[in-house]
């Protein structure tokens, strides 16, 4: 979901001011340091209840860094950052500001992978995100009763089959 990134982008300026942007929104040319989002893994949801259910998300990117120091110093920010905020990040209803805060990411985990070597990083961001989904609207009760006797001795009270 794009609140999800958009809460993410939104953490990171807050913390570090590194700037970040999704895959297909990010201009040509970049200045380092800068972070690049990428499609999130959103495997099957697990019911909490009859109306809401939870996501384990994993949000991919790339972070592209000037040098080794800027790597590691936003790594450390960004990690006691969420030490401090115990994991969880306020998701808003909508990009910019002004933005109501809708809902809350959880458990958020930051993983910055240098197995490459390179400037170059790939970043995970793992949290569970929670839903709800929208209650059917009862109808409105009856007002008026009406009791049927079968001829079977069966009896209906109010359209519905009693025994």
């Amino acid at each position: 979901m794009l609140q999800e990134i958009d809460a993410l982008q939104r953490w990171i300026y807050a913390t570090a001011k590194l700037p970040s942007y999704r895959l297909g929104a990010a201009p040509p040319k970049l200045p380092r340091p800068v972070i690049i989002w990428e499609a999130p893994s959103r495997p099957a949801s697990k019911n909490i209840s009859r109306w809401k259910y939870r996501k384990n998300v994993t949000q991919f990117g790339k972070f592209y860094a000037a040098d080794l120091g800027q790597l590691l110093n936003y790594q450390d920010t960004l990690e006691k950052d969420l030490e401090e905020k115990m994991g969880r990040l306020p998701v808003y209803e909508q990009e910019g500001p002004g933005a109501k805060i809708v809902g809350q990411l959880q458990n958020v985990q930051i993983i910055i992978d240098n197995t490459d070597q390179t400037l170059d990083v790939q970043i995970r961001v793992t949290y569970e995100a929670t839903y709800s989904r929208n209650r059917d609207t009862a109808p409105p009760p009856t007002e008026v009763f009406t009791t049927v006797v079968t001829p079977d001795g069966k009896f209906h009270i109010g359209g519905l089959p009693n025994v």
